[in-house]
């Protein structure tokens, strides 16, 4: 990082070349100092490349609705609807605030791919509980229960069956 603290749009990246003189640059000419016959002779060198600046995605439509619900939660309040390819919860600084002081301030993160979810825990202290299991990084089934501090969320599909009666 430069020592302004902030960090950089160029970024590093190593490319191979082969050392002047090595069998592979040409004319037999044997291989570089050090080096047995027959051993790779390719030499590491690190060019800063310009990236300029980062873009920000346009909105995704996702393929299926998908929303959690707040379990205990006042009637209207309960249903937090997914409509990003990802979606951050916490305390503060996410893209869904949830009012509970056990919750980090960006606690964990819900990622849609396709038709498929992923939820993510984003170092939160407490941790994230999936189905009453401790996770990092998981998939997501209609019906399963996302616990963040004493906050406990369903997530949901709209057309998942899940508490419609059969007829």
């Amino acid at each position: 990082m430069p020592a302004s603290g902030k960090k950089s749009s160029e970024s590093v990246e190593t490319i191979f070349h082969h050392a002047p003189g090595s069998a592979s640059s040409g004319a037999g000419a044997g291989t570089r100092p050090g080096a047995a016959r027959g051993q790779d002779d390719t030499v590491p060198r690190t060019e800063h490349l310009d990236r300029g600046p980062a873009l920000t995605a346009p909105p995704l439509r996702l393929e299926v609705d998908a929303f959690l619900m707040v379990v205990g939660a006042r009637s209207g309040s309960e249903r937090l609807a997914l409509t990003a390819a990802r979606t951050t919860f916490g305390r503060e600084e996410a893209d869904v605030n949830l009012s509970d002081g056990t919750v980090s301030r960006r606690h964990f993160q819900i990622e849609a791919m396709g038709k498929e979810f992923f939820i993510r825990d984003l170092e939160s202290r407490n941790g994230t509980f999936l189905n009453g299991s401790k996770v990092r990084y998981s998939q997501l089934l209609p019906g399963d229960e996302i616990v963040a501090g004493n906050t406990a969320l369903i997530f949901r599909l709209s057309d998942d069956g899940i508490g419609r009666r059969q007829r």
